[in-house]
């Protein structure tokens, strides 16, 4: 039995457009970089078989990212922008990917995966980052990259068998 739990919360900072479509608005005013997102949140729930999860915020603050997914082979990406957000990824199964960019300053991510042949890959940059990475199983995988000048304060754990670690350190590509 396949079934999927979504659940998203934002908070719009100005009426929808009528003269356009809901979706249409909806996408303008999510992806506009004008408007700050502020204390939004978003919790996904999957169960099953490949599932894909994408979240793209942009000028976010105090946000929060929650996502879950138990089964095989789901995807999840993250991408944002901002100061102060709370990432908290639980992946069960096997052939799970992780991908994110975090952008900003004083961020928060947690990343746990359970079982095979798993894999997280993320760009960090920004300083004050805090984050705790735990992988369980075989077969696992970390790629990060840090660009920041300071060291950000983190955990990783990975208890198995054939496990690969990559995280690099240097500058913003900016500077």
């Amino acid at each position: 039995m396949k079934f999927q739990w979504i659940f998203i919360f934002c908070l719009l900072p100005s009426p929808l457009l009528a003269q356009a479509p809901i979706e249409e608005a909806l996408l303008q005013q999510l992806t506009s970089p004008t408007l700050p997102s502020v204390q939004n949140q978003v919790l996904i729930q999957q169960e099953g078989i490949s599932h894909r999860a994408t979240i793209v915020q942009i000028e976010a603050q105090r946000s929060q990212i929650q996502v879950q997914q138990v089964g095989e082979a789901h995807q999840v990406e993250i991408q944002q922008q901002g100061q102060d957000n709370q990432w908290n990824i639980q992946q069960e199964g096997e052939r799970h990917q992780f991908t994110g960019t975090l952008y900003g300053d004083n961020n928060q991510v947690q990343i746990q995966q359970f079982g095979q042949q798993n894999t997280i890959q993320q760009d960090l940059i920004g300083n004050g980052m805090d984050y705790s990475i735990t992988q369980e199983g075989s077969q696992l995988e970390l790629i990060q990259i840090e660009y920041s000048p300071l060291a950000p304060a983190y955990d990783v754990h990975q208890q198995g068998q054939g496990m690969t670690v990559i995280i690099e350190q240097g500058f913003s590509p900016n500077e």
